[in-house]
């Protein structure tokens, strides 16, 4: 064991370990109780609770070559099973901040070539809680599209590179995070886009409009607007060359959820809509960039979350089922709603505040804007 590590591991240096696990041989123990662990884990993680290891039942089994990173909720728990583990002879760390830390540790992917002169696309992906962020840039200037809560991290990337924020948007009214992007607008006096049909408590944004296009670069690079309700009344998608910046309106793992913003008997009509009228309609090779991941796997770190429309359609037939069926599907297996949804929405829409140390508290718990198929 090697003992003049420090204890605890900060979130980035586990997102590293992780995506080398073969070479570093890092298991993730997850040591809350098998309730918390059932509601919101790391993916690839193992639960077994505190007092398991401290009754030191369990420790026989690990390997000494392996690392052994505890986590729980805040890494208080996950601390004193590392030392215990430490005390057995285990190399055993605990993650620094534990799951509240690491929802704020993002992972990057670059998208290979558009096809368009000049254009870069970064993908910018929260892996506590699945959501998606993109960064469209050409030359100097760039395009922010559903940009998290934590924009200081966001504004010293792109500050390092150079690059000024000419446009913010947001797809739609999000249910599950804090959004970013009005604060990113004020900060950096960007134009901010949104949809008015979502009912913002504030008028301060460009409209969001079917057909019109928000211009980069002079115009030299355009963002065609599509409206896509049903996740929202006021969804919309974003497409640029053969990529479609889609939201919450379609994943690569599943359909939207129609329910957040009540209605859903109405929604779910919206997005079959959606889904025959807008989506199906585009080019089967449209690359599909989604607003979330419901899992997010180690080996993925630093690769493109995307898929062809092709093959979305192919894993989603339901998506070519009739009306009846389709929406018989989606309103029979609609996921628990996301902890704290209500509050959030009234922050996003400008309806109440919250002091930025609630933050944390309010997001806290898994992404579940995804409707598994």
């Amino acid at each position: 064991m090697n003992l003049e590590e420090p204890i605890e591991v900060p979130p980035v240096e586990l997102k590293e370990k992780l995506r080398l696990s073969k070479e570093t041989r890092t298991v993730v123990i997850d040591v809350r109780e098998p309730d918390e662990f059932n509601e919101w884990r790391l993916e690839g993680s193992t639960n077994v609770p505190l007092g398991v290891v401290e009754s030191q039942s369990d420790a026989r089994d690990l390997s000494r070559d392996l690392r052994v990173v505890t986590v729980c909720r805040t890494g208080v728990r996950s601390l004193r099973a590392a030392q215990v583990l430490r005390e057995q002879g285990i190399n055993a760390r605990s993650l620094k901040g534990g799951l509240v830390a690491w929802s704020k540790t993002y992972d990057i992917a670059p998208l290979p070539s558009a096809n368009i002169e000049g254009l870069r696309i970064v993908q910018i992906r929260r892996l506590g809680k699945g959501c998606i962020s993109y960064v469209v840039a050409y030359l100097n200037e760039c395009i922010v599209i559903d940009p998290s809560v934590h924009t200081d991290q966001l504004l010293q990337r792109l500050s390092s590179e150079r690059l000024r924020i000419s446009c913010v948007v947001d797809t739609h009214c999000h249910a599950d995070h804090l959004s970013g992007a009005r604060a990113l607008a004020r900060a950096t006096g960007a134009s901010l886009f949104l949809n008015s049909l979502e009912k913002y408590c504030f008028n301060d944004f460009a409209e969001l409009e079917e057909g019109k296009s928000i211009q980069l670069g002079d115009g030299r690079i355009s963002l065609r607007v599509i409206q896509t309700p049903g996740h929202t009344p006021g969804s919309v998608s974003l497409q640029v060359g053969n990529w479609l910046f889609s939201g919450d309106t379609l994943f690569l793992d599943g359909f939207a959820r129609p329910d957040l913003h009540e209605m859903k008997e109405i929604l779910v009509h919206d997005l079959y809509s959606t889904y025959q009228k807008k989506i199906l309609g585009l080019p089967r090779d449209t690359l599909i960039l989604p607003g979330h991941v419901r899992v997010f796997p180690q080996a993925q770190y630093g690769t493109p979350i995307m898929a062809p429309l092709t093959n979305l359609i192919a894993q989603l037939p339901l998506i070519q089922a009739s009306e009846e069926i389709f929406s018989n599907y989606v309103l029979n297996h609609i996921p628990p709603k996301p902890p704290n949804y209500r509050a959030i929405l009234r922050v996003n829409t400008g309806e109440d505040e919250y002091a930025p140390g609630l933050f944390d508290r309010l997001e806290e718990g898994p992404n579940r804007c995804v409707l598994a198929c």
